[in-house]
């Protein structure tokens, strides 16, 4: 079976059906007007040289001592990670990292308050989050600063339910290990003061 070529013949537009000269052409090689073209580019630039290095030129740049010069390169970059700069690269994205644990910290006691079946526990909201030490120091005041407290009775409620607060916390947190949690109960009137 042999492969048949249309023509276009470019004055009249039609198609065509294949020629003699057509079918001789057919026989050349495809990219035979392409080899012919010279490459682009070329006639500019000139037939490429090597280059040659001039040592002369080249001694007194790599005989001047340099700082750094005859160090171990990873001892240098040992030196650089292990120094106290406090605009190292990275030191946001871990302050970010850590607001955000500490606020979903803040949002799953909060929403277990709520759910909480001790009345206590309902009137208490969360006024802080802090990391302090190895756990995570949380302290509540009450929903509405113009109603009283029991600061005892709140705290000994916050005891008993700490397994259930820290469930909550250990299913709203991304982390692999639950910190452990730390309870503050503050008095009604009681604000934040900056320091």
């Amino acid at each position: 079976m042999r492969d048949t070529e249309i023509v276009v013949d470019p004055i009249r537009g039609s198609d065509q059906h294949p020629t003699n000269e057509s079918r001789m052409s057919k026989s050349k090689s495809l990219f035979s007007d392409v080899k012919k073209q010279p490459p682009r580019g070329r006639e500019e630039e000139g037939p490429r040289r090597k280059r040659k290095v001039d040592l002369k030129k080249l001694r007194p740049l790599v005989a001047e001592v340099r700082a750094g010069d005859g160090i171990d390169p990873r001892d240098e970059a040992r030196r650089r990670s292990r120094s106290s700069d406090d605009s190292r690269l990275g030191q946001a994205h871990g302050t970010h990292r850590q607001e955000q644990f500490l606020s979903q910290v803040q949002m799953a006691i909060d929403s277990a308050l709520q759910t909480a079946v001790t009345p206590i526990l309902n009137s208490l909201s969360v006024q802080d989050v802090a990391r302090y030490g190895g756990s995570v120091l949380v302290v509540l005041g009450p929903q509405d600063p113009a109603t009283a407290v029991d600061v005892q009775a709140a705290t000994a409620a916050l005891a008993e339910a700490s397994s259930m607060l820290t469930r909550e916390v250990a299913a709203a947190i991304t982390r692999k290990d639950v910190p452990h949690l730390s309870f503050v109960v503050l008095p009604a009137g009681a604000r934040k003061v900056d320091g």
